[in-house]
Order: structure tokens, then C-alpha cells, then sequence
């Protein structure tokens, strides 16, 4: 007889990254995986004004559902690769050189294996 409690069983894990941005505070991206696959990412900011909580939504939901798609780590770096330069007026020079909130969502992602391929 098979256990059906072991089968019916999710295993999700997450974890959250965080980076100082130019508008002050921090932007937190949090990777979810279900299994050893990837499930969908939210950023979220501790900035109080609602352009940037759409902005964020809208960036997390297009990011989740291209990378869903991606067939592999090739096409999974190109999508980074188009998120990556873009720049903000408002960031200073800092030490990790980021230029932008979108910069710095890209490169959370460049540090992480999204597609489940070692």
C-alpha cells in the first residue's frame, strides 16, 4: 500500500534577498520553489507610495510567468540580461552598482538557479 500523505505533500521553500535602493529603504525579492522547481517570485519595497507597489506586482507576475516558459538556463539568463543597465536617477553610487530597483531585482535573479539545472 502506498502512502498517499507522502504524495499529497508540497514541499515549497523560499528564501528573500534584499538590496538598499535609491529612493531609500530596501527592495526584497522572495524565490519560491515547489519541489526542486521554480514556482513564482514577489518584490516587494518599504516604500509607502502605490506607483512603485504596481510596478513591483506587475514586474513579479511578467518575470514569474517568462521564466515558467523558459525552456532552459539560456533563455532564462536572456530574460535577466533585458532587466539588467536599466538606470534611475535617483540611485547614488554604491558599492555593488546598482542602478535601478529593476537592476537590482535582476541581479537577485543572476545569483540564483531558477530552472532547476545544476
Amino acid at each position: 500500500m502506498v502512502d498517499t500523505s507522502v504524495i499529497n505533500k508540497r514541499s515549497y521553500r523560499s528564501f528573500t534577498e534584499r538590496r538598499r535602493v535609491g529612493c531609500g529603504g530596501y527592495i526584497y525579492v522572495t524565490i519560491v520553489f515547489k519541489g526542486e522547481n521554480f514556482h513564482f517570485i514577489t518584490i516587494r519595497s518599504d516604500s509607502h507610495n502605490s506607483c512603485g507597489q504596481t510596478w513591483q506586482y506587475a514586474l513579479a507576475e511578467t518575470l514569474t510567468f517568462a521564466i515558467r516558459r523558459a525552456k532552459d538556463k539560456r533563455e532564462v539568463n536572456a530574460i535577466i540580461k533585458g532587466l539588467l543597465g536599466h538606470r534611475c536617477n535617483n540611485f547614488p553610487a554604491n558599492e555593488e552598482h546598482i542602478v535601478s530597483c529593476v537592476d537590482a531585482v535582476a541581479k537577485i535573479l543572476k545569483g540564483v538557479n531558477l530552472n532547476g539545472e545544476s
